[in-house]
């Protein structure tokens, strides 16, 4: 998988919306979001390959997993950042889950590939006539990048969406790019995706964006995702 550096050019501006509050345990500095309550960061792209501005909005500010909403009816996996452009019909979510059970049973020797599907069908809410979880989405490429200590499993997938106002059809697919890291019994995984057929224009960008992402070390603000924090001592 080609490794695409955070250099790229691509200038990087604030998102619109809901800023963080005066002591927040948050922040987004110029296109650069760093939450210290789970202790990540990442960085977002300002503008496309054409050089059109992305019309980014905070659909959910950086929260604790204890407060963030979940994904299923299980609540193991919540989503505790997105932002979002309506009109582009992108979206790119950090999204913090019980690290499953097929990767916490497996030695380091784990594929890359088998590690994102064992994260995508965590996430997945359909499910065959036996309770098993179906993975939606196809994974397409996946590679692991060592950085500080930390294993990061990048991965592209393809998913059906819905009809967009940019894409009437009944048929749609969304292509996205991830990346996910294990601290502490969960996986933290940043998810960037668009229309498949707009996939050219937001591509570079999108690949900055995962190879920015990253745990960071945790700080008096971290609260750890099985923690509730308001009882924290």
């Amino acid at each position: 998988m080609q490794q695409h550096l955070a250099a790229t050019g691509a200038l990087l501006l604030p998102a619109a919306g809901p800023r963080p509050a005066l002591g927040a345990a948050w922040t987004d500095d110029d296109g650069v979001v760093l939450d210290r309550t789970l202790a990540y960061r990442f960085t977002y792209p300002a503008k496309d390959a054409s050089g059109a501005t992305i019309g980014w909005t905070f659909s959910r500010t950086p929260r604790s997993y204890f407060n963030a909403a979940p994904l299923s009816a299980d609540a193991r996996q919540r989503v505790v950042c997105e932002l979002v452009d309506l009109k582009r019909a992108m979206a790119l979510a950090v999204v913090v889950g019980p690290t499953p059970t097929r990767m916490a049973n497996q030695d380091a020797s784990l594929s890359a590939k088998r590690v994102a599907n064992a994260v995508l069908t965590e996430r997945a809410t359909a499910r065959v006539t036996t309770g098993q979880r179906l993975a939606l989405a196809s994974v397409e490429e996946a590679d692991v990048v060592e950085r500080h200590g930390s294993k990061y499993y990048w991965y592209e997938y393809v998913s059906q969406g819905a009809p967009t106002a940019l894409n009437p059809e009944a048929e749609t697919y969304r292509r996205a790019l991830a990346s996910t890291v294990e601290r502490d019994g969960y996986v933290l995984s940043l998810s960037v995706s668009a229309p498949d057929d707009k996939w050219e224009l937001y591509q570079d960008g999108f690949e900055a964006t995962r190879e920015s992402f990253q745990i960071v070390p945790p700080s008096q603000e971290y609260v750890a995702p099985d923690q509730i924090p308001f009882l924290r001592f």
